[in-house]
């Protein structure tokens, strides 16, 4: 029994901290429309971000010059894991971003700067989450994660990176402009980078992983979602409110799962108890009668 109550306790405890979490780092999509390439795995959700979505330059330039868009607040996007999430369908711990030069807030949305700041400063610049900074910190590699004390993300108050520092990504040099304040795992693991810079680097020519799109009011944001979905058979475009309720539905797909082996293990534990029982029963029958008799 305590070991089911143990299970139990622990699983509640991670969905709990990935829905809160989840809840943050969407909050940066109010009034913005998120369009990812329809993976063929199915109509579940595919994670955030999927890093495994492609959409070719010219489409996105299409959608992103579809009426409603506010172009100077939208961006195409490259998300290249560095250090992945050991939990599915979990933003990875440390995450390259390749982003459209002075279009930062397309994606970092109300998230401030704990210093530096939140723009790049050109093709060697980078801004670096929370966790990122750490990890950069420590060095990289293996250790770096080891160190985290958490499964969640890097964490912790050791050495971490700072504006002006150099660090270094794929074996290339870039400066830190700025250091993001603590948020979602999303932002804490992000190193954001400019667009063309990303695509060298990680080898994605004339390829983006996704399409943030600002609407010029919020009024535009259904009509753009249902726009995308229309003419565009192979992408997918999500609201704040839709990537919300997909997410929702996988953590409810999670809590149905762990319940499951919860109840097996209790099942388990009440069958083991009674055998028990009944053996520590029958071994002492001959006592029982003499006690009886007597």
């Amino acid at each position: 029994m305590a070991a089911a109550l143990q299970l139990y306790l622990t699983m509640n405890n991670l969905i709990a901290t990935f829905e809160a979490d989840m809840l943050r780092q969407y909050q940066a999509f109010a009034g913005k429309v998120y369009v990812e390439q329809s993976l063929a795995t199915g109509e579940g959700w595919q994670g955030f971000p999927s890093s495994a979505s492609s959409i070719e330059a010219h489409t996105a330039a299409e959608v992103l010059a579809l009426p409603g868009v506010d172009r100077a607040a939208s961006s195409q996007v490259v998300f290249v894991p560095l250090v992945p999430s050991v939990i599915p369908n979990n933003p990875p711990y440390v995450l390259a971003v390749g982003i459209e030069s002075g279009r930062e807030q397309a994606l970092l949305g109300a998230t401030k700067p704990q210093s530096g700041q939140a723009s790049l400063a050109g093709a060697h610049s980078v801004i670096l989450g929370h966790g990122a900074a750490v990890y950069f910190g420590r060095g990289t590699g293996v250790d770096a994660v080891r160190g985290a004390d958490t499964l969640y993300g890097i964490e912790g108050d050791g050495v971490s990176a700072l504006p002006g520092d150099t660090i270094q990504v794929q074996g290339r040099s870039f400066t830190v402009a700025g250091v993001l304040e603590r948020g979602s795992q999303f932002f804490d693991g992000m190193v954001m980078m400019e667009l063309a810079v990303a695509q060298d680097l990680f080898n994605r020519p004339g390829a983006v992983s996704a399409i943030i799109l600002t609407g010029v009011s919020m009024e535009d944001v259904e009509a753009l979602v249902a726009a995308v979905d229309e003419r565009y058979a192979g992408l997918t475009a999500s609201s704040e409110e839709q990537l919300v309720g997909k997410a929702r539905q996988w953590v409810d797909v999670q809590n149905s799962f762990f319940g499951m082996i919860n109840t097996s293990v209790v099942a388990v534990v009440i069958v083991v108890v009674t055998i028990v029982m009944v053996v520590a029963v029958m071994e002492r029958r001959r006592e029982i009668g003499v006690l009886r008799a007597i």
